[in-house]
């Protein structure tokens, strides 16, 4: 609730500079005052509060969530094809223009945690070797010259852990498996193939 209020006190910010400027043009010490309000305010938001908030907006172009990174919640064994369709989002943001996957969180955005996952007699002890597993996965799928783009941080939100991965735009094309080239388009990842993928990779790469 705490972080909702600081949030709309930002927007409510933003729109009193907006009103005044339309009625009134500010002076430039005006201007200042009101920016530092802002600053301010939004420095009060923790980096778990900023994550939260992405997600309360939904999937996009530039955010997608996984409920995990490995298990079938509904086997509760550990899947392949779980880990492809993470790897392969992953592969989309880099090979679109960026942007984050958010694992522990369900289609809907509601935080589900990774304890299914991490813990005694699970997939990996501990938080470190999840994000080691990961890292590790990405490499040997992607190739180890892309873990530069990539950013893999855990955080704890509603007393659960979930891992954020920042995606980097890719200055080079990002092939799974060193054959399959995925896009990210508005909140799905696709696979391209022939024309499609000659035409993307010109534009997207400056392959001509």
């Amino acid at each position: 609730i705490d972080n909702y209020k600081k949030c709309e006190e930002i927007k409510k910010i933003l729109n009193n500079i907006q009103f005044s400027i339309s009625m009134k043009p500010m002076t430039s010490s005006d201007q200042v005052l009101k920016l530092n309000e802002i600053h301010q305010a939004a420095l009060e938001l923790s980096e778990p509060d900023k994550i939260l908030n992405e997600i309360k907006k939904g999937e996009s172009k530039s955010r997608e969530f996984k409920s995990t990174f490995s298990l079938d919640l509904k086997t509760n064994k550990k899947e392949n094809y779980i880990i492809e369709s993470s790897v392969k989002s992953i592969a989309g943001f880099l090979n679109a223009e960026g942007g984050n996957l958010y694992i522990g969180v369900d289609d809907g955005g509601k935080i589900l945690g990774l304890e299914c996952e991490i813990g005694e007699n699970k997939i990996v002890k501990n938080i470190d070797k999840y994000m080691l597993m990961i890292k590790d996965v990405v490499k040997h799928r992607l190739g180890s010259n892309h873990l530069k783009d990539i950013d893999i941080r855990n955080y704890d939100i509603q007393n659960k852990t979930i891992v954020a991965i920042h995606c980097s735009k890719s200055k080079t094309q990002v092939f799974y498996n060193k054959s399959d080239l995925y896009v990210r388009f508005g909140p799905s990842t696709e696979k391209l193939v022939g024309p499609e993928l000659i035409q993307y990779s010109n534009e997207r790469f400056k392959m001509n």
